[in-house]
């Protein structure tokens, strides 16, 4: 199957929900964990999607939310934008937003680029927490319910940009703030192999101008933001990396590496690092 030029939404006329989302290319929502999508080839698809949900926003190239099988899919010369006005929990990825426990994917072949804005309203709630996951392939994926569950065998492509990410902070707020982001995987908690990453990321955290009693934390890295498991992956290549950071280090405990941000129980036995 082949699909060309693709629209959801423009740039001026972007896609807005008021309530939770799960968008994609193909679907929204891959719900059966019986299901299949493959041999699928995207050129040149454009998604630009507003959101003032406080509940949740996943959003990918291939499905926002995958439960089945996913394989031999390619997006090509494609872009995603997504913006974000309320605290709903974000899982970004260029091809699925967030993978549920029953998720397999393998042979994604994947250039997008992602845009991500938070411009967060004005709220009388002092405990707003943000939550958000970005990533080239994926945003956040739950650990596997199957040895089917290993991702391999994947390609990214583009650029991740989070141009303006402002939580709107009030004065003496209490909350806790996450925002991950890798080439490859905002968050994985999984086992993954055979990976081409090749990934430009650029991020602005607004500063805080008021008192507050707020965490603020940012993971970052060339292939994800945090690594949670146990398996020893050995073909990974990273390619063309650049990360470019801006946001205020007295206010934000940042873990940033070419690598991994941060790592769990995860040993890596080999991989080619060629970044800048």
């Amino acid at each position: 199957v082949n699909i060309n030029q693709l629209e959801i939404g423009t740039e001026e006329v972007p896609i807005e929900t008021s309530s939770s989302t799960k968008t994609g290319f193909l679907t929204g929502y891959q719900a059966s964990s019986l299901s299949v999508i493959e041999n699928v080839t995207i050129s040149n698809a454009t998604m630009f999607l507003t959101t003032s949900s406080s509940t949740y926003a996943y959003v990918g190239g291939i499905a926002g939310e995958s439960r089945g099988r996913i394989e031999n899919v390619k997006i090509e010369n494609s872009t995603i934008s997504l913006h974000t006005t309320s605290n709903a929990i974000v899982r970004l990825g260029g091809a699925i937003g967030y993978g549920y426990e029953s998720a397999q994917a393998s042979q994604l072949d994947i250039e997008v680029d992602l845009e991500y804005s938070l411009e967060a309203e004005i709220s009388t709630r002092s405990d707003r927490t943000f939550s958000i996951y970005v990533g080239g392939l994926m945003g956040d994926v739950d650990p596997q319910s199957t040895n089917a569950g290993m991702l391999k065998e994947m390609i990214y492509e583009g650029s991740i940009t989070l141009s303006n990410v402002d939580y709107n902070t009030n004065e003496n707020d209490e909350a806790n703030y996450s925002l991950y982001v890798g080439g490859a995987f905002g968050v994985i908690n999984r086992s993954f192999d055979m990976m081409y990453i090749d990934a430009t990321i650029a991020i602005t955290v607004d500063a805080i101008d008021v008192e507050n009693d707020v965490n603020q934390s940012l993971r970052v890295g060339g292939f994800a933001g945090l690594v949670n498991t146990y398996n020893e992956p050995t073909q990974i290549v990273l390619k063309g990396q650049s990360i470019t950071l801006n946001y205020d280090a007295n206010q934000v405990q940042a873990r940033v590496a070419a690598f991994i941000g941060l790592s769990r129980l995860v040993v890596i036995e080999g991989y080619v690092l060629n970044a800048v």
